[in-house]
């Protein structure tokens, strides 16, 4: 018989290899019972990335990660069925989910079904702007997908208002406990992502930003780490402009662990790889380069700058 009651059991819903990092740091510190329900939309990058990701924590032979049973989800109906067992068979569960934005867990978000957040970074601090500043009327809110949820993060929200939500805060510290401070001083890793396939920013935008970052290291090697959504054909102009291409085989929470030298410097836009990055190695520089606001097709980022200046340097670009 199993030394954890029902209720003890916590439940996570996935979709990409950043929340599943997440969630098995939340099983890593909670020491409970767990199931995992992991999407595979098909996309190679990231449907291989998982399994990666799946089998580095597997690998690592803590007693908890032997505790759970992991669900693989291919289709809506799939999800929808198993989601809707967890709720009438675990209805005692916690239920983490990886993204607010997910269209799978729309349905659950107007029934208001209690989950908690646990996607840190960007994504969870546009979640926590929308919540403050969207107005919306009586007929909106009921009709809304923006669902005020519990937050599991490693982020320090202390400049945001979150008294109407419980935070439970965590540091990452299964990953912590596998670095080494190894590392080469001359390297730069440059995080890439996807504004001109989400239309944020132009190509023109985004490669005379990258020139940019180029001159700010001059004469040093400065590798540009592509974003599993960022079309590869670009790459090869990347590299025209300065930059050595590294497509790592693992999120950049995991490349910090495995790589034999560290990079001394890990810079990008507003990525979150820059935030989980000053949480999990302290000792490496971490720089963001500031989008100048006339170039984004999107609302001010601002609010992100602001807070990646609590831990990060932010160098401003020209337009």
């Amino acid at each position: 018989m199993s030394k954890h009651k029902d209720h003890d059991l916590n439940v996570f819903y996935v979709e990409s290899p950043g929340q599943l990092i997440n969630a098995m740091e939340a099983i890593y510190k909670f020491q409970r019972k767990w199931k995992l329900l992991i999407r595979y939309n098909g996309d190679a990058i990231n449907d291989q990335q998982i399994e990666k990701v799946l089998n580095f924590y597997i690998s690592k032979n803590e007693p908890v990660f032997a505790e759970g049973n992991v669900v693989n989800i291919y289709s809506f109906i799939q999800f929808i069925t198993t989601f809707l067992c967890v709720l009438l068979f675990d209805g005692k569960t916690k239920k983490y989910v990886g993204c607010h934005k997910s269209k799978f867990l729309k349905p659950f978000h107007l029934l208001r079904t209690p989950m908690i957040l646990m996607d840190d970074g960007v994504a969870t601090l546009a979640y926590l702007n929308r919540l403050k500043n969207e107005k919306r009327s009586f007929i909106q809110r009921v009709f809304s997908t923006l669902n005020p949820m519990d937050l599991f993060t490693a982020l320090d929200l202390s400049s945001f208002d979150v008294a109407a939500v419980t935070v439970e805060k965590h540091n990452f510290s299964f990953l912590k406990s596998l670095t080494t401070d190894n590392d080469d001083s001359s390297k730069v890793y440059f995080f890439g992502a996807k504004y001109i396939e989400a239309s944020i920013l132009s190509e023109k935008s985004y490669e005379n930003l990258l020139t940019q970052v180029i001159k700010a290291y001059k004469g040093r090697d400065v590798y540009y780490l592509p974003h599993r959504g960022e079309d590869r054909a670009r790459l090869t102009r990347y590299k025209a402009i300065g930059f050595k291409i590294y497509e790592p085989s693992f999120p950049s929470e995991l490349e910090l662990v495995l790589s034999k030298n560290k990079p001394a410097v890990v810079a990008g836009f507003f990525t979150a790889s820059l935030f989980t990055t000053s949480i999990i190695s302290p000792s490496t520089e971490v720089t963001s380069f500031k989008i100048p606001n006339e170039l984004i097709n999107t609302p001010s980022l601002n609010y992100i700058y602001d807070f990646f200046l609590t831990f990060s340097n932010v160098y401003e670009l020209d337009a």
